[in-house]
Formats: structure tokens, C-alpha cells, sequence
């Protein structure tokens, strides 16, 4: 993990995945070793170190690949090519919870405004709707993607009825669903070439996405 300035160095692998916490002291990364990483990125400034690792996150049995955070920094959730997802407690680094249903690689996973809803995809082509004790409430299936599904991001909207999930795949669409029943909203097929990323501003008015198409 690095900037334009400082370097952290601790994993065997390569670094899929980084997310900072509320407080902007913790970062929680994710590594093809199949582990995540808990720095401390104040405690050793004074001594020219950017951050210090500080706790070494166990569990998946394949390549980490997506971390999302809680927005209230308590908790990280990690997706995983073994195909589940981990639910973990930053201040411990405890495993509190695995989410197993995916039957391919997980490849993003994020968590709605309230850290009520959590929502996943991966390689099986679907999107998954998950309550936070492991439960799967719905696999959308209205107009789903034909190809792997890459990314999901989630509208930061307190009441979940209007809440949206932006999602990304290899057919080459960002596709909208409602949160809750998993009902299509619509298609955005401007790219040429599968789409890789898909983000949504704070206010709702814009969303981004990142493709092969260039």
C-alpha cells in the first residue's frame, strides 16, 4: 500500500484492497494472501513511518478481494475468491460472522448507509442481499447481468425504500436495482468493454464508472 509519499509494507501478496475508517487513524487493507491487515497510521508519524501494522486478519481461504467499511468504523467486510464473505470487528480483529451462498469468487461487497443491508457479487453472475447475522433476503433477479458482476455500490439514502444499488459487469452495463426487493430500474449501456468499477457521489446526483471500454 503506498502514495506519493510514504510506503506500508506487510503483505505476501498482492494489495486488492484498501478502506480508512471514520477516524482516518485506522486503514483496513485486503491481499492475495488471503488476509486483511489493520494499520495504525498515527502512532509512528513522529518517526518518519507513515502507519504501523497492527492486527493480521485470518480466516478466507483464497485471495481477499473487496473490503468495505462501516460507517462507523466498527466493522469490515471482506469478499473473498473462496466465495463467502467475513464479517469482522476492527477494535479486535475478530471473526464474527461468515456469509456463505456464493458458488464463485466474491468480487465486491458494501454495506447501505444504516450498516443494516449488505450487499455482494462475484463470478455466479449474481447480486446478493444480505442481513448482518449472515442471511441471504433476496438474489435479484429482474433483469440481471449476463456476465460476471465486478462492482456495487449502494445510494447513501437513510430510508432503505429509496435506497438504490448500482451495480457493474462484464456484459458491458451499470444496472440499478432497488435495495430491498432487488427490482430493476434501469440500464446505463454507454460502455464499450466490461465495467470494472461503479461509484455513486455522497449527494446521490452522479455516478462513475470505470471500464475497459476507456
Amino acid at each position: 500500500v503506498r502514495n506519493s509519499r510514504d510506503r506500508l509494507s506487510s503483505h505476501g501478496g498482492w494489495v486488492t484492497s484498501v478502506v480508512s475508517c471514520a477516524d482516518d487513524a485506522t486503514l483496513v487493507s485486503g491481499s492475495r494472501d488471503n488476509h486483511l491487515m489493520i494499520w495504525n497510521m498515527t502512532e509512528q508519524q513522529t518517526a518518519g513511518v507513515p502507519g504501523v501494522p497492527v492486527k493480521c486478519l485470518e480466516g478466507h481461504a483464497h485471495f481477499v478481494s473487496s473490503i468495505a467499511m462501516s460507517s462507523d468504523g466498527a466493522f469490515a467486510l471482506s469478499g473473498s475468491w473462496d466465495h463467502t464473505l467475513r464479517l469482522w470487528e476492527v477494535a479486535t480483529g475478530r471473526c464474527i460472522r461468515t456469509f456463505k451462498g456464493h458458488t464463485k469468487d466474491v468480487l465486491a461487497v458494501a454495506f447501505s448507509a444504516d450498516n443494516r443491508h449488505i450487499i455482494s457479487c462475484g463470478r455466479d453472475k449474481t447480486i446478493r442481499l444480505w442481513n448482518t447475522v449472515g442471511e441471504v433476503k433476496k438474489v435479484y433477479s429482474d433483469k440481471p447481468h449476463s456476465e460476471w458482476v465486478t462492482s456495487v455500490a449502494i445510494t447513501p439514502s437513510e430510508a432503505a425504500e429509496e435506497t438504490l444499488v448500482l451495480s457493474a459487469g462484464w456484459d458491458n452495463k451499470v444496472k440499478a436495482f432497488k435495495l430491498l426487493d432487488g427490482s430493476h430500474v434501469a440500464d446505463m449501456e454507454a460502455h464499450t468493454g466490461p465495467v470494472n468499477s461503479v461509484v455513486v457521489s455522497p449527494e446521490r446526483k452522479q455516478t462513475v464508472a470505470a471500464s475497459a471500454g476507456k
